[in-house]
């Protein structure tokens, strides 16, 4: 439907009297128009006035309108009647609907002038804001701590925000924010690198923890459930900082074992002593399953993140990393404290004492199954608290675990009974494919 149609051009189509009727019937909802085709140049309708009119009403290609009306003609009136003036109107009221809606769709998926935040590829001219995330622990109760990011932003200067969660509320609702006295961020003119606009979108998302003490610092409190998924764009963004122990390191640096160390030795007087180093620099962010160290984070299995919390807890309350072991303990130690302290860090011993200890008893364990004919056997051997799968290790990579003499000679003989009896080794264990050579290891 496409009429080129307003009141004015009704009333000098109609006269003054036809359209006045006639609007009298379109507001009573008297006119029922009949669905046309979309670039149909006709269109009918029904004026429920009696026993009803019928009209037909037609655009020319030069945009004249022709109408029809099935009531009595009055051949001296030259103007339309009251009826068609009626069709008129509801037209008119049709297409404004139409072309309402066009509008509001074309607002909707136009590019308003709430620019994106990011930098874009092609023909932006915004000038670059770059942006530093910083961040550090933050202490909360009783040896826990949360993660805190701080926000600096400049284009050349960079000034830290004091109100980073309003100041991410007006980049979502693309709203100005002063960042700085007399410095406004604005969406029209200004942009942020893509990797930056990266971390600044996810933390406008993010779930953030509430503490009184972050909102005066000028911190963002990350969740650990956040802290997961934004740890990789931080590590892609170009400007990150870590805050630790009075000291700023530059960069996301991820490592493999802390730098911390048990070093056992023989007591000043008696019993021996274990001295534990690198611990004081290390602050386990316990919810978050990491640890930090010298501006680096360690990843770690929940029990050794409590366990570390634990030991942190129990030598900063005795004011010593020393500790002393009777000769009456040394044993028990070995066998219950060494393997757990070896998943912490590096464990050293000292010369003298590796001789003056026996041979750890050796307790082999055998595991049997059977997939698809095939007979499994999985393989451990157990010093105390250490469980060692031998098909995990060569003559190459033979382990020496500190406190733990291998009983290296049986372990040998176990595993040459399985290679004479047509056993395959695997990285996980053996598998026999063969069924008089399994009723032979059965029966031997």
């Amino acid at each position: 439907m496409n009429f080129s149609m307003n009141e004015t051009k009704i009333k000098k189509l109609c006269g003054v009297t036809a359209f006045k009727k006639g609007k009298a019937y379109f507001q009573a909802e008297k006119v029922n128009l009949h669905p046309a085709k979309k670039e149909s140049t006709v269109i009918t309708a029904n004026v429920k006035v009696g026993d009803g009119f019928d009209v037909m009403v037609k655009a020319t290609p030069g945009g004249k309108i022709v109408a029809s009306c099935t009531c009595p003609q009055i051949s001296f009136v030259q103007t339309y009647c009251q009826h068609i003036a009626a069709v008129l109107l509801s037209i008119e009221e049709k297409q404004q609907a139409e072309d309402h809606l066009a509008a509001q769709m074309l607002e909707l998926f136009e590019n308003k002038s709430s620019a994106p935040t990011g930098k874009q590829l092609h023909f932006d001219k915004r000038q670059t804001l770059h942006v530093e995330f910083t961040y550090r622990p933050v202490y909360q109760t009783e040896g826990e701590y949360a993660l805190g990011i701080q926000l600096s932003i400049g284009s050349r200067k960079l000034h830290p925000v004091s109100h980073i969660a309003k100041f991410l509320s007006a980049m979502e609702s693309r709203e100005p924010f002063e960042y700085a006295p007399g410095l406004i961020y604005t969406p029209q003119l200004f942009s942020f690198p893509r990797e930056t606009d990266e971390v600044l979108q996810f933390l406008i998302k993010s779930q953030r923890i509430k503490s009184k003490t972050a909102l005066q610092e000028g911190l963002l409190l990350i969740s650990a459930s956040d802290w997961e998924q934004l740890l990789p764009l931080l590590k892609k963004a170009p400007a990150v900082r870590v805050m630790h122990g009075g000291q700023i390191f530059n960069g996301v640096h991820i490592g493999k074992e802390l730098s911390l160390s048990f070093e056992f030795e023989e007591g000043n007087t008696i019993g021996y002593q274990l001295n534990v180093k690198g611990l004081e620099q290390i602050s386990v962010l316990k919810a978050y399953d990491y640890a930090l160290s010298d501006g680096v984070l360690y990843k770690l299995p929940a029990d050794e993140c409590n366990r570390l919390v634990e030991l942190k807890a129990m030598l900063d309350k005795s004011g010593t990393h020393q500790l002393v072991i009777s000769d009456d303990q040394i044993d028990h130690f070995m066998e219950k404290v060494i393997p757990g302290l070896m998943k912490l860090g590096q464990v050293i011993i000292a010369e003298s004492i590796s001789k003056r200890l026996g041979e750890t008893p050796l307790r082999i364990k055998m595991f049997l199954d059977r997939v698809k004919h095939r007979l499994l056997v999985g393989l451990e051997f157990h010093y105390g608290h250490l469980v060692i799968n031998p098909c995990e290790e060569t003559e190459e990579t033979f382990s020496h675990y500190p406190g733990i003499r291998r009983q290296r000679n049986k372990e040998l003989q176990v595993i040459k009974l399985l290679e004479e009896n047509s056993f395959t080794q695997t990285e996980g264990g053996f598998f026999l494919y063969d069924e008089e050579a399994e009723y032979h290891f059965y029966t031997m």
